[in-house]
């Protein structure tokens, strides 16, 4: 009994740490792609 409630839980920060490592990485591409864009625009500008 105390065994599936251990494993239930321990699923449950599995795929809760993997939601905030997929949020994350997606910040991070964001990130990457609003930096390009404004390279673009700094180079347009000259």
């Amino acid at each position: 009994m105390i065994t599936d409630i251990f494993m239930i839980l321990l699923l449950l920060i599995c795929f809760g740490s993997m939601k905030l490592l997929a949020d994350w990485c997606e910040k991070q591409v964001g990130t990457a792609k609003e930096r390009k864009k404004e390279k673009y625009y700094h180079m347009e500008e000259k």
